[in-house]
């Protein structure tokens, strides 16, 4: 199927740069300050962190239910340490950075973007994600990760731009 590249760039900027995420590997990073997961997930029952988090969604939305709320289609999140959360992927892949607690969730909040506050947590239809899919997608991602989230700034826009890839080649295991 050839693509139609006359369409505006906006149109396709949710394509992914690989032919299905379900051929990645999920990836897990931690250091001093902070830790992120990326990987595809299904549903996760209610829980907390002692941690601010803040949730991307990277190929689109995901139902989000904060403790006394009702569900929501959202497309990131930032949950304070100790609010109750469950979200539902259905199999799709998620980011979730996991912040130094003493760091708050003020500084994950800026990261969401057409939002509410909902008891707390941040819940947006957009967000900073572009360096996380990117990390996500990209099997070099473990060589230059932790520049990409030295600075939530850094979110908006990846230093690096990983070269696309449509076949199953994934970051060196870890193991």
């Amino acid at each position: 199927m050839a693509r139609d590249y006359r369409r505006r760039p906006e149109a396709r900027l949710n394509e992914r740069a690989v032919s299905d995420p379900s051929e990645l590997k999920p990836l897990w990073y931690l250091d001093r300050s902070r830790a992120l997961f990326a990987g595809s997930l299904g549903r996760n029952a209610r829980h907390r962190h002692s941690t601010p988090v803040f949730l991307a969604g990277l190929y689109g939305k995901f139902a989000l239910r904060i403790e006394g709320c009702t569900w929501r289609a959202c497309r990131t999140a930032a949950i304070p340490a100790g609010v109750a959360y469950e979200f539902d992927m259905a199999g799709e892949p998620l980011a979730v950075l996991y912040a130094e607690a003493s760091a708050g969730a003020d500084r994950l909040s800026r990261l969401v973007h057409q939002a509410e506050d909902m008891r707390g947590a941040r819940v947006g239809n957009d967000g900073e994600i572009a360096v996380l899919r990117s990390i996500y997608e990209d099997s070099d991602s473990l060589s230059w990760l932790p520049r990409g989230l030295d600075d939530p700034a850094r979110l908006r826009r990846p230093r690096h731009t990983p070269p696309r890839f449509a076949h199953g080649a994934r970051r060196r295991d870890l193991a």
